[in-house]
């Protein structure tokens, strides 16, 4: 009698090797392909909403699903405010619908008189940037920094805005790259650092 041993190997050894399938990834894409295992940038959209797409940008947009190149980044804004929060603040509203501006400009907010000097009392003033930001198309808050002034209790100086002064708005056209000084509209009347809350309605250049 001949006796027959039949060996199976569970050996996965011989298993075939993983296949790309380029396609469209994005599910909110009207062509996304569910099968698909490396985005090959065919995704199509019903609406396209230009903007930038990237989350860890200064002015990433959400809802952009096309990346038009805007994107800005901390490390290479034109307006740095290089002074420390005092705990002082001025609220400064910039309304959705200021069509003189474009996505991706910059807005500073400087005070041309304001206190410049740091942990002293020798009450330097100058021309100084309090508060910036980049400009998405929809209402923008901004806050700028306000000064310290204790000298007469004994006290020192920290630099910031000054009551009373009226802010000076300034523009980096993302497009030319270039500053523009602005002529703003007032929305409520309150133009000036210590008001309740500034609101600027429009924005228009020389």
């Amino acid at each position: 009698m001949i006796s027959i041993f039949v060996y199976f190997s569970c050996d996965n050894s011989d298993s075939l090797p993983s296949i790309s399938v380029p396609g469209c990834t994005d599910e909110i894409a009207i062509n996304y392909d569910p099968n698909a295992t490396v985005d090959d940038g065919s995704c199509e959209y019903e609406t396209v909403i230009p903007g930038c797409t990237d989350p860890t940008a200064t002015n990433y947009n959400p809802t952009a699903n096309q990346d038009d190149g805007s994107c800005e980044y901390e490390d290479e804004l034109h307006f740095q405010v290089s002074i420390n929060g005092t705990g002082i603040n001025q609220l400064i509203v910039f309304q959705t619908g200021i069509l003189s501006l474009n996505i991706g400009d910059e807005i500073g907010i400087y005070d041309g008189n304001g206190i410049t000097n740091f942990n002293d009392c020798s009450n330097v003033r100058g021309e100084l940037l309090v508060g910036s930001g980049v400009w998405d198309g929809s209402q923008l808050d901004l806050v700028a920094i306000g000064s310290i002034d204790n000298c007469s209790f004994g006290g020192v100086q920290v630099p910031g805005y000054v009551e009373g002064n009226m802010p000076t708005i300034v523009i980096w056209d993302s497009i030319n790259n270039i500053e523009k000084p602005a002529n703003v509209t007032y929305e409520n009347g309150l133009d000036t650092f210590g008001d309740l809350l500034i609101i600027i309605s429009d924005i228009s250049f020389e």
